[in-house]
């Protein structure tokens, strides 16, 4: 076992280059691949109201004439920087959020190779390389990837300050928090939790006499204030109503989800109305966790309540508080249901936390049992790598087993272009946007069969005419006579 550890720990920067470049390649694949969301609609439309040209200064807070902006302000900043330096495109603006995605897997490595070993640091920088939730967050102009940077920063930052006793990490910790703030208001729970760290574990109890960690807490605040008082004088600011009006106290699957998300929906598919209340009331745009990996997350962290390491035990305060403050705040839904799943990524704060422990665990395991435990990890890496591969390069934002009902997607599509009605579908000349109208209309045959027979037209066009044929078949077995088909079919045999 010491050679093996001192082979990867020669072999690390070499390793560790390989799993960026990996990490960034997969979320640029995603990126392109994947059409214009709604969310990202919106963004934009805000983040082309910002100028910093003198004489034209305008840094709006939030978009004008909004009643539903359920955006925070920064990362329409990020937008526009994308435009800035990349042109202005979907890929431009959504380069800088995979480029932070990136980033905080480099992250991940750097603090978790300073507090639990090389080992620990390359498995889990791997895993949260090809993991589909961070990649569907840092694959579009979502601010949940900057925000798992600042998170991931800010835990190193603290935990760092009380190892040393260093003043300036204190200071610069408190920063991090302000600044994360203003990405996401959940960087405020970070606070308590560190509280609450200092409580239970009697080896840090001295640093409730420390004004350097007050001093932390409060000048976050004072940080975090800045932009709340900016924002509390627009009149009827629809964030704020959004998060206090929208939410209740109440049993939810929220923290759950994010980590079993896709077993749930297998559990209940054959419950059909059910089913399709909860795909749509989920977030399809961001894929849950992969229920395998959510299973070892999950178990990794009731396994950690025996460690001693304090590292590991910051983190599973992290994780244990983010999962039951979102266990009982619930969306206000259109119906009474305890399953409100539709903003389970407000419950990411103990996601790379939840990675950081399942990876811990899983070296020590193999440690214990090394080839019983490599293998398990070697299955673990190939299934999240198929269901990762199948997110980047599908042409929809959903996930299994939800994408035959995903329909108001289709529509959000539909209207990128400006395409309200089936007759226009066979102007598209996106191939990957006319697929992804095929695979989600199973409720809407007019949609289905326009795609299908201009996905027909196109491969043909392009000399692949066997591409053309399943898409025919599928016109076929609906409309046997339909006569633009059997004309697509005859150009395919003349070939």
């Amino acid at each position: 076992m010491p050679l093996r550890k001192n082979i990867l720990e020669n072999s690390s920067n070499v390793i560790i280059l390989g799993i960026i470049t990996l990490g960034f390649l997969l979320r640029f694949i995603g990126s392109v691949n994947l059409p214009l969301n709604s969310d990202e609609r919106g963004d934009a439309k805000v983040a082309r109201q910002i100028s910093f040209t003198p004489g034209k200064l305008s840094l709006p807070l939030v978009e004008k004439d909004s009643e539903d902006d359920a955006g925070t302000l920064s990362h329409r900043y990020l937008i526009r920087l994308g435009w800035y330096l990349f042109g202005e495109s979907n890929l431009g603006a959504r380069l800088p959020f995979v480029i932070l995605g990136t980033c905080t897997i480099f992250v991940t490595y750097i603090i978790v190779k300073l507090t639990l070993g090389v080992p620990v640091a390359l498995l889990a920088s791997f895993l949260l390389s090809i993991d589909q939730f961070h990649i569907g967050i840092s694959r579009v102009t979502d601010y949940n990837s900057p925000h798992l940077l600042f998170v991931v920063l800010s835990l190193s930052l603290f935990y760092r300050a009380l190892s040393t006793s260093s003043n300036k990490l204190f200071i610069l910790n408190s920063l991090v928090l302000g600044l994360g703030f203003w990405v996401k208001e959940t960087m405020l729970f970070l606070i308590p939790i560190y509280i609450i760290y200092l409580f239970f574990y009697s080896g840090e109890k001295k640093y409730f006499k420390n004004k350097w960690v007050w001093g932390t807490f409060l000048s976050s605040f004072l940080i975090m204030l800045i932009p709340v008082l900016l924002i509390i004088s627009v009149p009827d600011l629809p964030r704020i109503k959004y998060i206090i009006a929208d939410t209740k106290i109440g049993l939810s699957l929220n923290a759950l989800s994010l980590y079993l998300g896709e077993l749930i929906l297998v559990i209940i598919k054959p419950l059909k109305s059910l089913f399709e209340y909860v795909v749509v009331a989920m977030s399809t745009e961001i894929p849950t966790e992969n229920f395998i990996f959510g299973i070892v997350i999950l178990f990794s962290v009731i396994h950690s309540f025996r460690s001693k390491n304090t590292f590991i035990k910051l983190l599973l305060v992290c994780f244990l508080f983010n999962f039951l403050i979102f266990s009982i705040i619930r969306k206000i839904d259109r119906i009474d249901s305890i399953w409100s799943l539709s903003s389970f990524t407000w419950s990411s704060l103990g996601f790379i936390p939840g990675i950081i422990i399942a990876s811990y665990t899983i070296i020590i395991f193999i440690r214990k049992y090394f080839y019983s435990g490599t293998i398990l990890l070697f299955s673990l890496i190939l299934f999240m790598f198929i269901r990762t591969w199948d997110i980047v390069t599908y042409p929809i934002p959903a996930y299994f087993p939800a994408r035959n009902f995903c329909i108001w997607e289709l529509q959000s599509s539909l209207d990128v272009l400006g395409f309200p009605d089936s007759d226009k579908i066979r102007s598209i000349t996106d191939v990957r946007l006319l697929k992804s109208v095929y695979l989600v209309a199973q409720n809407r045959p007019e949609y289905k069969q326009a795609a299908a027979l201009r996905i027909a037209e196109i491969m043909i066009q392009r000399g692949s005419p066997q591409e053309a044929w399943p898409y025919l078949y599928s016109v076929f077995l609906r409309d046997p006579d339909n006569e633009e088909a059997v004309n697509l079919g005859k150009r395919i045999l003349s070939y």
